[in-house]
């Protein structure tokens, strides 16, 4: 679903999985028509990504993992880094869980696959040397695919997560820059995890491989020291690389994404209010704007001592956990409620029109001298613009209207039954492998 909120105006969604079509994901029909579905029952991840590799079209392909949340700006930032012709593969950082912490800022790997981060802030242009090389994850990263398939794809006797590190290796001896793009933001609910002894195997593989060979021997001590499994680096070790690609003629058009948001729809933030029926009544707003088409965050100040999260959850973007303690003492302290903080600090990244909140903020928002403009959308209902558009203010009045009068009172999250799959529904394409 986060999907539908990317700005880039033009891409296709390659969606490899395990069953042998999409009526066993239950995806909402207008994603299933939207989708290049490719079946690959029982294929390890390497092998997922080129199939994946061999059916998209595009000049450049990006990866996502099945949990993996881009921010709106991903593609944008990601396809800024390949107008360099030098740039042969790119990517950025990846939040955890709660959408606040980062789990992945940066890293520079040795020939033996040892990591470490370098956090790099700006954008930048890397190149590997005979030491060490830029390294990406494989939740967030993005390739020029005639570049990667002319150096055969990912192997797919890496395994255990190191075949991106592998490809990163290859294409960077083969004279390919990385891009380095920290804005293009990726959330993952889980970090992967791995078999203890196909990740040491995969280990010994990536140093046979790579690693000179004369420090070939203390290397795989260290990895037989750190994780014990001999037999497992014994198989690594002599495993045979498995590259399956080569650079063909497309076989078929490129299928954009057409569940994509339009333009025209609007940039939303949702503030909640003081109160616990105050917070559901604008969550249900929130929602019944998303079902409307537009891209919404839902910032909710109900969880005073909860840790800062933010989550994509049915559709929009909620974050908490932004007063700690009193409010009141943080109000006097700073003149300027969390929330609109993190408003402002996400302004730019969300491409938010205008704010949405209860009219009970007037109060901190007048203080402040906070986005002076106001109209009240209703005697509860105030809204800041952020942006100066022709009709804006119109648009925002008729779709909240709307939202509130027609949508809201069924957008309250209640238990539901699952939805049924309707009969012999399928994606756009299905293709074998």
């Amino acid at each position: 679903m986060a999907l539908k909120h990317l700005a880039y105006p033009s891409f296709e969604v390659v969606f490899v999985g395990h069953a042998p079509d999409l009526d066993a994901y239950d995806l909402p029909d207008e994603i299933a028509q939207a989708v290049h579905y490719v079946p690959s029952p029982g294929a390890a991840l390497p092998a997922q990504r080129n199939i994946g590799l061999r059916a998209a079209r595009g000049e450049v392909v990006a990866f996502l993992a099945d949990d993996g949340v881009p921010e709106p700006d991903w593609l944008d930032h990601l396809a800024m880094a390949f107008v360099d012709p030098e740039i042969g593969l790119a990517g950025g950082r990846v939040r955890a869980g709660d959408g606040v912490a980062y789990r992945f800022e940066g890293a520079w790997s040795d020939l033996a696959g040892q990591e470490t981060p370098f956090r790099t802030p700006e954008a930048a242009r890397l190149a590997s040397d005979a030491a060490r090389f830029p390294v990406l994850r494989a939740t967030n990263c993005a390739f020029r695919r005639p570049a990667l398939m002319e150096i055969g794809g990912f192997d797919e006797s890496a395994g255990a997560g190191l075949d991106v590190l592998d490809a990163a290796r290859r294409l960077g001896g083969a004279g390919w820059m990385t891009g380095w793009l920290p804005e293009a933001e990726v959330y993952q609910e889980v970090e992967p995890s791995y078999d203890a002894a196909e990740r040491a195997a995969a280990l010994a593989y990536f140093i046979a491989r790579h690693t000179p060979e004369a420090e070939q021997a203390a290397a795989l001590d260290q990895v037989v020291a750190r994780m014990g499994e001999h037999a497992a680096i014994q198989e690594g070790r002599h495993r045979a690389p498995k590259l399956p690609l080569a650079l063909t003629v497309f076989d078929r058009l490129i299928l954009p994404f057409g569940a994509r948001l339009p333009d025209s729809r609007l940039s939303l933030a949702v503030l909640s209010g003081p109160s616990l029926r105050g917070s559901v009544e604008m969550r249900g707003i929130a929602r019944a704007l998303t079902i409307r088409g537009h891209r919404v965050a839902f910032f909710n100040t109900r969880a005073p001592r909860s840790p800062k999260s933010v989550k994509f959850s049915d559709g929009f973007w909620v974050h908490e956990g932004f007063e700690e303690g009193n409010r009141d003492v943080y109000r006097v302290l700073t003149g300027r409620p969390k929330p609109l903080i993190e408003v402002s600090r996400l302004a730019n990244q969300r491409h938010f029109d205008a704010v949405l909140r209860p009219s009970a903020w007037d109060l901190w928002l007048d203080r402040e001298g906070w986005l002076p403009l106001k109209t009240a959308l209703e005697p509860n209902l105030r809204v800041h613009l952020l942006r100066e558009k022709e009709g804006l203010m119109a648009m925002i009045r008729d779709e909240v209207t709307a939202a509130m009068v027609e949508d809201a009172p069924n957008a309250i999250p209640i238990p539901t039954p699952p939805r049924p799959t309707s009969p012999g529904r399928r994606s756009a394409t299905v293709s074998s492998r």
